[in-house]
């Protein structure tokens, strides 16, 4: 008693930040796979070479490693971020080309790079892109970050141009569901409901923001939620 009630405010559509994730949140765009194994060397001291192609949004590339190789990724990885999950296949002196133990091997490395890409802060390791072939990584994923965020800019901007008018977020709404973009779709309900709620037709806003809201829960989008939870309580208030 004695304290003022906490005022709420309606929360504008350009106040809901870009919903671009950060990498760290998403999961990993890398998939290596061991694709076949080969003997090289002489007939005196052969080896096994493993061919890896890794595939990422941006490129397909192809790499030849040893053991060696994939051993010394190894010991860099556990240097650098002290894992110790993934489970590094033991060497092997003798009978070490038999076709059984080659391709068991091979099923076992398979399993280590599964794992280690696995960790978002190890699929990022500049050392481990080297490793499979693909050192322009990061560069090309912050540029494709870069566009996303200045297309998502562009559309707001474009959208508070004209952001008392119904028609505006409407046909938002349409390119999002054409684009199977289901976080813009409840961007454009949330700000749609908010367009309706300050016109007086309260109905048709709660409606629209709760569409919003039960398009951010099947995303598991936390700030959306937040947001229309927000202006529902709001909207329901002003009633």
């Amino acid at each position: 008693r004695g304290r003022a009630w906490h005022t709420y405010q309606l929360l504008r559509a350009e106040a809901w930040a870009a919903h671009t994730l950060r990498h760290d949140e998403k999961k990993c765009g890398i998939r290596s796979v061991i694709t076949k194994t080969e003997t090289r060397g002489p007939y005196t001291r052969p080896f096994t070479v493993y061919f890896v192609h890794t595939k990422t949004a941006f490129s397909v590339k192809g790499t030849c490693k040893r053991f060696s190789d994939f051993k010394e990724l190894d010991a860099k990885l556990k240097k650098q971020f002290k894992w110790s999950k993934g489970v590094f296949p033991p060497d092997k002196v003798f009978n070490s080309m038999q076709p059984d133990f080659v391709s068991d091997r091979r099923k076992q490395l398979q399993k280590y790079l599964d794992d280690a890409l696995a960790v978002p802060v190890i699929a990022s390791y500049s050392d481990l892109h080297a490793f499979l072939g693909i050192p322009e990584y990061i560069k090309d994923l912050a540029r494709e970050q870069a566009d996303e965020v200045s297309r998502e800019q562009t559309r707001l901007s474009a959208l508070s141009a004209d952001s008392d008018k119904p028609e505006t977020y409407l046909r938002a709404i349409e390119e999002a569901k054409s684009e199977n973009d289901r976080v813009a779709e409840a961007q454009g309900f949330n700000a749609l409901g908010l367009v309706y709620c300050e016109q007086g037709l309260d109905s048709q806003g709660i409606e629209c923001l709760e569409s919003a809201l039960e398009l951010c829960r099947v995303e598991d989008d936390s700030d959306g939620i937040a947001v229309t939870l927000s202006n529902l309580g709001c909207a329901h208030n002003m009633m």
